[in-house]
């Protein structure tokens, strides 16, 4: 996934499904020079093959980042569910220069997805 605009680019590529693995980089773009100004990594994998697939992973945590983001907010300490049946959790520390988090899902009291990230700033 990518997106673009004048002085920025931002890159999100992934690896797996159901056990997948990642990074985020934002470069800051000066005419033909790219500079890393920022990245995270993560790695993410369903717990419960029987109560949750890829697919509907996706959907929460895409739902869930939305309520996020239109908080006007980027991470943890935020909890959101999707009517009675996921609850999406997630926790960190630091902020945007240093942090660590993880994310998860709980269905019906029992835990169905884990994701650890960590990033921040990139300095030369």
């Amino acid at each position: 996934m990518t997106y673009a605009e004048p002085g920025w680019e931002y890159r999100d590529s992934y690896f797996g499904g159901t056990d997948f693995v990642g990074q985020e980089v934002v470069w800051h773009v000066v005419g033909d020079i790219r500079t890393p100004v920022w990245a995270m990594n993560y790695y993410g994998r369903v717990l419960r093959d029987d109560l949750f697939d890829a697919a509907t992973g996706g959907r929460v945590i895409q739902e869930a980042l939305s309520a996020l983001y239109r908080e006007g907010r980027f991470l943890g300490g935020f909890r959101w569910q999707d009517g009675d049946e996921h609850l999406y959790e997630d926790t960190s520390t630091g902020d945007h220069r240093m942090f660590t988090g993880r994310e998860r899902i709980v269905k019906d009291d029992t835990e169905v997805y884990t994701l650890d990230y960590h990033g921040g700033l990139i300095r030369e």
